[in-house]
């Protein structure tokens, strides 16, 4: 190990970070890449929009300084504040694409990290390309998707980011009477709903939450109370009559196993009104998904048909908005895979250094 100095190594960049991954929220630029000389501390700061995108970076005074913008895929244009006109002006090799930051900022499209040389994006675990809309790398996951390994963010990007590009939430309805364990209201044909976490590595974490003790077939939806009980339900090992995915941040991921942790260590009684569809709605939250629980309510209990039918009204819907953006697009052959996303507190910082020389 060396110092900095005698390394022929200097602080080009610092980075702030809030408690979403990824969101830079500041940058300190050390280089001559903005508006000071170097060695002078440029403080910027980060705007973003709802999908985490960064859409601008301001100075310290609040001034615009650079902006950016995107196809829905991702296809960043950058545009810089001429500081005598005030006017914007595409940064790019005689106003073409690929375009890059003046200032040096790296984070660009859903936060992430941009290659303006190659136009790439580097999430942490694969490349993305915004022109085609696909992985450069299959889904180390699998078909956990389906059988497109490259697809991203399920052709649907405008709904969901995929922070990592692999973790998941996956909900399983089985409408009545063939869930995992034939237990339950399950039996009696009342149906069975359950999560599934699915870690960046491919780890696998499945619950579902069951009346215990004497409560089994028709005689748990009576109205009467049972101890909690838990099975590992998954959705690669049990029927369902359809299974709903969200791909979510490992941080997500994370929360929602901690929830299910939380839920068993409390081992609250089984009952109408607190059963699994329920214990699956709570769960799923900590991941940013929220089900509207009015919809899918009976007589005041949370009904595994009725999740069944909403999830898919709203699978439904968001596939027809898609189908009438395409359809006012021209067709590039772009294709696109899933996530919901929380406000979190908190940052953090990181740097950035640059070589002097090259050894």
């Amino acid at each position: 190990m060396c110092e900095a100095a005698t390394c022929g190594w200097s602080l080009a960049r610092e980075f702030f970070w809030g408690g979403r991954f990824p969101e830079p929220i500041a940058m300190i630029d050390h280089t001559a890449a903005g508006l000071l000389p170097a060695n002078q501390p440029e403080v910027l700061h980060y705007l973003h929009d709802v999908l985490g995108s960064v859409i601008g970076l301001t100075n310290s005074a609040g001034t615009l300084v650079e902006r950016y913008s995107y196809d829905p895929y991702g296809k960043t244009l950058v545009e810089r504040r001429d500081p005598l006109t005030g006017s914007y002006e595409l940064n790019g090799a005689d106003g073409n694409f690929p375009t890059w930051s003046a200032f040096g900022n790296p984070f660009m499209w859903t936060a992430q990290r941009y290659d303006a040389t190659i136009g790439l994006y580097h999430f942490k675990y694969r490349t993305y390309n915004p022109v085609w809309g696909r992985w450069h790398q299959q889904d180390p996951l699998g078909y956990v998707d389906g059988v497109n390994l490259y697809e991203c963010v399920a052709s649907n990007p405008l709904f969901w980011i995929d922070p990592f590009g692999l973790a998941k939430i996956i909900i399983s309805v089985d409408s009545g009477g063939r869930a995992p364990s034939g237990s339950g209201s399950s039996k009696g044909g009342y149906g069975h709903t359950w999560i599934d976490v699915i870690d960046d590595d491919g780890t696998r974490t499945g619950a579902g939450f069951y009346p215990g003790g004497d409560g089994a077939g028709k005689e748990a939806v009576t109205g009467k109370t049972y101890p909690g009980d838990y099975n590992d339900d998954t959705s690669e090992k049990h029927h369902y009559d359809d299974k709903f995915e969200y791909d979510v941040s490992q941080e997500e991921a994370n929360k929602t196993k901690e929830k299910i942790k939380d839920h068993k260590d409390e081992n609250p009684d089984w009952s109408l009104k607190h059963n699994c569809t329920s214990f699956a709605c709570d769960v799923a939250r900590e991941a940013g998904i929220d089900i509207d629980r009015d919809k899918i309510r009976t007589l005041g209990w949370d009904d595994p048909a009725k999740l069944l039918k909403y999830l898919r009204e709203q699978r439904e819907k968001r596939d027809k908005e898609k189908n009438q953006k395409d359809k006012t697009e021209p067709a590039d052959g772009k294709k696109g895979n899933g996530s919901g996303q929380t406000n979190h507190d908190g940052a953090s910082s990181s740097k950035e250094c640059q070589g002097n020389d090259s050894k």
